[in-house]
C-alpha cells in the first residue's frame, strides 16, 4: 500500500500554511498560501515501508540528482544504513522513490517524474538488485502519472496506479496497471478503471493488494455532486483468471469541498481501510469495510476518526498494521506537529473498534509528523515533513503485541542533494557556460559552495546576503541568511571560500523562510520573518576574528537581541544616520502597522526604539505595510529636501516616499501607484538620486506583463515622483532583489539568476551580463525557485549571490571599470 495523489499532497500544503523557502513577497495574511507546494514537499521520507525487518525510505525530490531509496537494518542492536538504491536509468529528479512497496524479497518503487515508471527489486545474497522497468504497454500519456499514485506487490503480483491517465474521453480519470511474474520477467496483464471514475477522479492515487485482491483509492471527483467531491474507492477481485470490480465505497458528503477520500488504502485481515483526510472541514477520517469470504463484495463495518478531532487534523493521510493494531497518521493534528494513532482490532471482522490511543506525536509545532507511516511485526517506520524530512524507526519495548512501541532509531534523514561545490580555479563563462553547467555571458565564476558546506543540514534553504569587510584585517566576509540561522564565509581567498561560524535564530523563534540583514558599525542587525519571537539580533562581527586557518566553525551567540519587535520582514540601514528601519512587523510587539520601525543604532549593543511611520494610503490593507525599503539622506536635485532623511518604500501597491528627519513627526511625501501592479517589492537609487529602480514581484507571474519588468522613477521631485518606463527584456522571471553600483544594476530575478545591466542611460537600461544559479529545467519561468539576493560592494569586486536550494556564488563580472553617474 502506499499513498496518495501528488496533487492532493500539494493541495494539504497549502492549506497547512507550511512555508519552506519561496517567494520573499508576500503579506502576513497570506505568505504562507501563496507559494509552489509541489516544490515545497521534501524528498526524504515521501514514502516508506517496512518488510522483512527492512526498513526502506524513499527519497524522490532531489533537484540535482537522481531520486533514492535508502535501506536500513537493525545490527548489533542499532539500526543503520545498509544501502542505497537509485534507478539503472537515474536521471537527476526522476522521482524515484515517489512510492514504495515490498513484501518477501521485492520491493516495488514509483518514479513519478518525466514518463514515469516503477522498478522491481529482488533481494539477492548481494543485496537489493534491480529486476525489471515496469511501463505501460505503448508510449505512456504525457501527465499519466505512472508510478506516481499508489504501488502493491503480491506473490508474482505487482499494481502501479497511473492517477492522470485517461479512460477514454476523460482525461485524469486514472488507472490501474498490472503486471505479473513469469520467470525473470514482469508483464502487463490488465489495465484496471473505476466503474464511475470521471474526469478529476484519479483513480490509481493509493493501492493496496491482497490474496488475489486489490483495493484502489480515486481521491478526486466522484458520481455525487461535483462541488463537494466525496472521493471514491474501489474493491477489485481476481477469480477465475480475471480481474472484476467487485465493489465501489462512496466517501462522506461534504458542502465545503473535497474530502479526499481513497487518499491512503490499505488491505488486512479481511478488511478494507480507506482515508479520506479532507472529511469533515479537514479533520479527516477512515472508513472502514468487510470483505465478503470469497472476496466478491464488501460492506461498512465501522468508521475511524481521531480523539481529538479538530479542524485540519487531516487523519487519514497514512495507514499501516501491527499484530492486533491499525495505525492512521494526522499530518496536522496538534498544531500541525502531527500525530499517529493506534486502534485496537475486534476479533470479529465486523465488530467494534474497542480503543485509541497516541502511539506518537510531533515534538514541535510544524513537524508535519506522519506524512508516511509503515508497519511490519515489531518493526514500524514514521516519517515527519519538516527539516526536508525525517524518519524515526520504531520498535517494541518487549515480547507481544500488547508492548509499548519505543523510538529505536530517531530522526533519520538522507544525504545532503545538490550540485557538487566549486573552488580551487576560477571558472570563466565559455561558448555560454561556466563550469560545464551554468549558462551565463561575462561573468567568471569564482567559487560555488553548497548549502551544506555553509553550515545548512538537509531541508534548510537560503535567502538574503550581504557583506562586510573588516577594517583591521581587511578580510572581506559575505553574511548569508540560512533559513535557521546566518552564516558567516571568509571570501579574501574567493576561489577558495572559508565558512568561519554560524549565528543560529533566537532560541525559541522557528525556522524560517525570510531573513535579512543589514551591517552598521561592524555590527550585523538580522531580522527574521514569520518566526515567532525572534527579534531583532546584534552581533559584532569582529568576533569573527577568533576563527583562525583550519578551526572547525564557530556556533556564535548573538550579543544581544533587540525585544521590541517580535517577527519582522526586512531591515533597512542608513550608515550616514546610525538609524536602522525594520519593516514589515508583525505577529507581536511594536508592528507599526508593518511600516517603518525606526531604531537609533548609533551604539550598536543598545538599540532605542525612535518612532513609527506608515502611509496608510498603501499597503494591501491599508496600514502602510512596507515590504521593504530604502533610506538616506538626500542628495539629489530636489532642492526642497536637500539633506534630509528620505524613505522610498516598497509598500506592495506603490513606491512610498517619506520624510523620517524628525522621527517623532515623520512626513509622507508621496504614494505612487503604477499600471498592472501585483506587489511592489524592492528598489534601489541611482548615486545621483535622481532615479529609483523598482521591482514588481508577482506581475510575471500573474501574467500581468509578457516578460521581467522593473519600473524606472525619477524621483527629481520627490512629492511627485514620474515613471518614466516600464523597463522590460528578454527573460520571464520573476524579479526580485536589485541594487545599484555605481553604473550598473545587479538584479536577482530568481530563475534566470544575477542579470548586471549598463544603466549609464538611466532611462534605458541595457542587459550585459548574466549568470544562472539554477542550472536545469526552464531557463527562467516566473517563480520562486534560483537566486534570491546578491550583495555588489565588494572592493575587490566580487559579487555574492545566495541562491535558495543551492548556495553561495561568488561571481565576477567582466565588465569595464566601473564609473559614477
Amino acid at each position: 500500500m502506499r499513498s496518495f495523489l501528488s496533487c492532493l499532497t500539494a493541495t494539504l500544503i497549502a492549506l497547512l500554511g507550511v512555508a519552506p523557502a519561496s517567494a520573499q513577497t508576500f503579506a502576513p495574511e497570506d505568505r504562507q498560501q501563496r507559494h509552489d507546494a509541489e516544490d515545497a514537499m521534501p524528498g526524504y521520507g515521501n514514502a516508506v515501508a517496512v518488510s522483512g525487518g527492512t526498513v526502506f525510505v524513499g527519497e524522490p525530490n532531489n533537484k540535482y540528482n537522481p531520486g533514492a531509496v535508502y535501506l536500513y537494518q537493525r545490527e548489533g542492536g542499532e539500526w543503520t544504513r545498509t544501502g542505497k538504491l537509485t534507478a539503472e536509468d537515474a536521471d537527476p529528479n526522476d522521482g524515484f522513490g515517489s512510492a514504495l512497496a515490498a513484501r518477501g524479497d521485492y520491493l516495488l518503487v514509483g518514479a513519478s517524474k518525466q514518463s514515469g515508471a516503477a522498478y522491481v527489486f529482488q533481494n539477492t545474497p548481494d543485496g537489493y538488485e534491480q529486476v525489471a522497468r515496469l511501463a505501460p504497454d505503448g508510449e505512456p500519456e504525457a501527465g499519466e502519472g505512472f508510478g506516481g499514485g499508489g504501488v502493491a506487490i503480491g506473490s508474482g503480483w505487482a499494481a502501479v496506479g497511473a492517477p492522470g491517465a485517461s479512460n477514454g474521453d476523460l482525461g485524469g480519470a486514472g488507472a490501474a496497471y498490472l503486471f505479473r511474474r513469469s520467470d525473470d520477467s514482469w508483464t502487463q496483464t490488465d489495465r484496471l478503471t473505476g466503474s464511475a471514475a470521471d474526469s478529476s477522479s484519479g483513480f490509481g492515487a493509493a493501492l493496496d493488494y491482497e490474496k488475489g485482491r486489490l483495493l484502489v483509492g480515486a481521491p478526486g471527483a466522484g458520481p455525487r455532486d461535483p462541488e463537494g467531491p466525496p472521493g471514491t474507492a474501489y474493491l477489485f477481485a481476481r477469480q477465475n483468471g480475471e480481474w472484476t470490480e467487485a465493489g465501489m465505497a462512496e466517501g462522506p458528503g461534504s458542502e465545503s469541498g473535497p474530502t479526499g477520500f481513497g487518499a491512503s488504502a490499505s488491505l488486512h485481515g479481511g478488511r478494507a481501510f480507506v482515508g479520506a483526510p479532507l472529511a469533515g472541514g479537514n479533520t479527516g477520517m477512515v472508513g472502514v469495510y468487510a470483505i465478503s469470504e470469497d472476496g466478491s463484495g464488501w460492506q461498512p463495518a465501522g468508521e475511524l476518526h481521531p480523539f481529538d478531532g479538530g479542524q485540519r487534523h487531516f487523519f487519514g493521510i497514512d495507514l499501516a498494521h501491527t499484530a492486533g493494531e491499525t495505525w492512521v497518521s494526522a499530518l496536522g493534528a496538534k498544531q500541525l506537529s502531527g500525530r499517529v494513532y493506534a486502534f485496537s482490532e475486534s476479533e470479529d471482522p465486523e465488530g467494534e473498534w474497542t480503543s485509541s490511543r497516541e502511539v506518537v506525536t510531533g515534538e514541535q509545532a510544524q513537524d508535519l509528523l506522519g506524512r508516511a507511516i509503515a508497519a511490519d511485526g515489531d518493526v514500524a517506520a514514521v516519517s515527519a515533513q519538516s527539516d526536508g524530512g525525517r524518519v524515526t524507526i520504531f520498535g517494541r519495548s518487549g515480547p507481544g503485541a500488547g508492548s509499548e512501541w519505543i523510538a529505536r532509531a530517531k530522526d533519520l534523514k538522507g544525504d545532503p542533494g545538490g550540485l557538487p561545490a566549486v573552488t580551487g580555479d576560477t571558472k570563466n563563462c565559455e561558448d555560454g557556460r561556466a563550469a560545464g553547467r551554468y549558462n551565463c555571458n561575462d561573468v567568471q565564476l569564482l567559487s560555488f559552495l553548497p548549502i551544506d558546506r555553509l553550515g545548512g543540514e538537509q531541508g534548510v534553504n537560503l535567502n538574503d546576503v550581504w557583506g562586510w569587510n573588516d577594517p583591521q584585517t581587511g578580510t572581506p566576509y559575505a553574511l548569508v541568511g540560512r533559513t535557521d540561522g546566518m552564516a558567516f564565509v571568509d571570501i579574501s581567498n574567493p576561489q577558495n571560500p572559508v565558512y568561519v561560524g554560524e549565528l543560529p535564530l533566537t532560541e525559541g523563534a522557528n525556522p524560517n523562510s525570510w531573513r535579512d540583514a543589514k551591517v552598521y558599525e561592524d555590527h550585523v542587525f538580522v531580522v527574521a520573518d514569520n518566526a515567532g519571537d525572534h527579534g531583532m539580533q546584534v552581533f559584532d562581527l569582529t568576533r569573527l576574528r577568533e576563527h583562525e586557518a583550519g578551526d572547525d566553525p564557530i556556533t556564535y551567540e548573538a550579543d544581544m537581541v533587540y525585544d521590541r519587535v517580535n517577527s519582522a520582514h526586512n531591515i533597512v540601514m542608513n550608515k550616514e544616520t546610525g538609524y536602522a528601519y525594520i519593516v514589515g512587523a508583525g505577529g507581536g510587539g511594536k508592528t507599526c502597522g508593518g511600516g517603518l520601525h525606526m531604531v537609533n543604532v548609533q551604539q550598536p549593543n543598545r538599540p532605542t526604539f525612535a518612532g513609527c511611520f506608515a502611509d496608510e494610503r498603501t499597503g494591501r490593507k491599508g496600514t502602510g505595510y512596507s515590504h521593504d525599503a530604502q533610506c538616506l539622506v538626500y542628495d539629489g536635485p530636489d532642492e526642497e529636501h536637500k539633506g534630509d532623511e528620505i524613505c522610498f518604500g516598497a509598500n506592495e501597491t506603490a513606491l512610498s516616499i517619506a520624510d523620517v528627519t524628525d522621527k517623532e513627526n515623520p512626513k509622507a511625501l508621496a504614494a505612487a501607484e503604477y499600471p498592472k501592479s501585483a506587489y511592489t517589492h524592492q528598489g534601489w537609487i541611482t548615486e545621483n538620486h535622481r532615479y529609483f529602480y523598482l521591482n514588481d514581484e508577482l506581475d510575471e507571474l500573474q501574467g500581468k506583463v509578457d516578460s521581467t519588468r522593473t519600473l524606472i522613477w525619477d524621483v527629481s521631485d520627490l512629492e511627485d515622483p514620474q515613471l518614466v518606463k516600464q523597463y522590460t527584456y528578454g527573460t520571464t522571471s520573476s524579479d526580485h532583489n536589485l541594487y545599484v553600483e555605481g553604473n550598473r544594476m545587479y538584479m536577482s530575478n530568481y530563475a534566470s539568476g544575477l542579470r548586471v545591466h549598463d544603466i549609464s542611460d538611466p532611462e534605458n537600461p541595457k542587459e550585459i551580463a548574466h549568470f544562472d544559479t539554477s542550472p536545469v529545467g526552464d531557463t527562467d519561468p516566473p517563480g520562486f525557485t534560483g537566486t534570491w539576493s546578491n550583495y555588489p560592494y565588494f572592493e575587490n569586486g566580487v559579487v555574492a549571490v545566495s541562491s535558495i536550494g543551492e548556495g553561495l556564488f561568488l561571481l565576477k563580472p567582466q565588465l569595464e571599470e566601473r564609473e559614477s553617474l
